[in-house]
């Protein structure tokens, strides 16, 4: 998989395209399972969705999958505004300024395939 945006160096306010890509390389269909209903994620300084809201640990039920035909890529994109989610009172939202990490993942237990690319805010 691999997760890339369009430039190094964005200003501020300015939108962050993030283009994910996920990729069977075998020449059979390959189904990937994960534990929860969570598929993938994207995540912006190790902040999932770029928030630090509290997530409830999805659990229980059938888990979820991805299927890819023989060689099949599956594109995803995200735009992100350059902001992180803060939840307190009040709930605010905050400019990032500097190097930043985004990272894509396949949501499956054990090791997570992954991907991260760094840009940077001014």
């Amino acid at each position: 998989m691999t997760v890339e945006t369009g430039r190094d160096r964005y200003a501020a306010g300015e939108d962050v395209t993030v283009r994910i890509e996920f990729r069977n390389r075998l020449p059979v269909p390959v189904t990937v399972r994960t534990p929860t209903p969570r598929l993938w994620g994207w995540s912006v300084n190790g902040h999932l969705e770029a928030s630090d809201e509290p997530r409830r640990r999805l659990s229980g039920g059938d888990g979820s999958q991805l299927s890819f035909r023989s060689r099949e890529r599956k594109r995803i994109v995200r735009h992100w505004d350059g902001r992180i989610k803060r939840v307190g009172e009040p709930t605010r939202w905050e400019r990032v300024t500097g190097e930043v990490d985004i990272r894509a993942f396949l949501a499956v237990d054990g090791p997570q395939p992954a991907d991260v690319t760094t840009v940077r805010l001014d």
